[in-house]
């Protein structure tokens, strides 16, 4: 069985897979402690592999009842599990958990098929945004669309797009001078935010999607190269900072 954690991006629990199905972000690695008794450090396990010592309480603990983490108290607030207990039958939050799986759909996610929470937006096995955006699930604002429930660090996509191809450098100027609505403090999208926003761009009315538009991600083994999407068929470059193309901000 999977064991769930929580992502200290956004805050989202229950995730399962390697990726948090709110943000995309990757699940971090295992926390390690140092043994108070030998000094060993980096360990991964609950017992000190040097002396056999046993990892501290944290002050916190997950309620082996109903499954509420981060308690601080001696008693579960959802169930009144006293800490230290054994699991017992908690009849009503388990008939809850059980409505609300009956309740959600669920769907494949197309790139690595994995079955998930039709309201996931992205897929926890391999982090692909997978969410469908509808004409509910915006605000248009003429000049730029609000999502009212924000994709990882999105909460704004620019609408009406610039009419002019800009080297990179004279992007990041134009969305830094940027001021749409009663923001100034619009940037240019990560090229993995850019995908996302490819996939969605016919639900937000975005103009020129069928050009390439500019990353704020650089090349990991070339600063000097920038990630590019093409908004006719999403595919992915990278080019030098000195070319010109289409600028499309985000906040």
């Amino acid at each position: 069985m999977s064991v769930s954690w929580k992502c200290p991006n956004c805050g989202t629990n229950e995730n399962i897979g390697n990726f948090c199905s709110e943000c995309g972000a990757k699940r971090p690695e295992a926390e390690t402690w140092d043994c108070p008794n030998c000094g060993n450090t980096g360990i991964k396990s609950k017992f000190c592999p040097e002396c056999g010592a046993k990892k501290p309480d944290s002050g916190v603990w997950t309620c082996p009842n109903c499954g509420t983490k981060d308690i601080s108290g001696k008693f579960c607030p959802e169930c009144g599990t006293k800490r230290g207990d054994a699991a017992a039958p908690c009849t009503l939050r388990q008939e809850q958990k059980q409505e609300e799986k009956q309740s959600k759909q669920e769907k494949n996610c197309e790139n690595c098929g994995k079955i998930f929470d039709e309201d996931f937006n992205f897929c926890p096995c391999c982090g692909k945004f997978v969410m469908e955006i509808k004409a509910e699930d915006i605000v248009d604002h003429d000049d730029y669309i609000e999502l009212k429930k924000p994709i990882g660090n999105i909460h704004m996509i620019e609408k009406t797009c610039l009419d002019e191809s800009l080297s990179w450098v004279k992007a990041v100027e134009y969305a830094q001078n940027l001021k749409l609505g009663d923001f100034d403090d619009w940037r240019i999208p990560t090229k993995e935010e850019l995908e996302i926003i490819y996939k969605i761009k016919d639900s937000c009315g975005i103009s020129r999607n069928n050009n390439w538009f500019w990353s704020s991600s650089t090349k990991a083994d070339n600063a000097e190269k920038v990630w590019i999407v093409n908004f006719e068929d999403g595919c992915l470059s990278s080019i030098v900072k000195t070319y010109s193309y289409f600028v499309l901000c985000v906040r």
